[in-house]
């Protein structure tokens, strides 16, 4: 009677791997998962001597009715939180809020110029106006 039942769910999200995929998909989402080094949650920078992991590739959310694997690879068809999504990956989450006021989608993307990213959104440092343009 003392023991915990412990189902399918549990057990599957008690391994490390899920466990940064949930964290991963709460903070893209804008959830209160918090990301990594929360209570159960090993800290993948010290596990490495403190190197970060490589980043992963940006996928943009599901639709309703579709299954992983089917995502769209489109930068056009992104929505802007596609686009604020994609930021993080780039490790430029800063720059999430303004691209989101002036509701920076995946075609607009394209339009963008380094006077765009300036001028209008805000980012001043040349290096991050450079990444972003190259990673479009």
């Amino acid at each position: 009677r003392a023991m915990k039942q412990v189902g399918a769910a549990n057990t599957l999200m008690a391994t490390p791997v899920l466990q940064d995929l949930v964290a991963a998909q709460g903070a893209g989402a804008g959830g209160a998962a918090g990301g990594a080094g929360g209570p159960g949650s090993p800290d993948r920078s010290d596990a490495a001597g403190g190197v970060p992991p490589p980043q992963r590739s940006f996928k943009p959310r599901l639709a309703p009715g579709q299954f992983s694997g089917e995502e769209a690879n489109d930068v056009a068809l992104w929505t802007v939180a596609d686009v604020g999504a994609w930021l993080e990956t780039l490790s430029l989450g800063q720059y999430r809020e303004p691209f989101a006021d002036a509701a920076v989608d995946g075609a607009f993307l394209y339009d963008l110029t380094d006077e765009d990213l300036r001028n209008t959104l805000g980012i001043e440092h040349g290096l991050h106006r450079k990444k972003i343009l190259n990673a479009v």
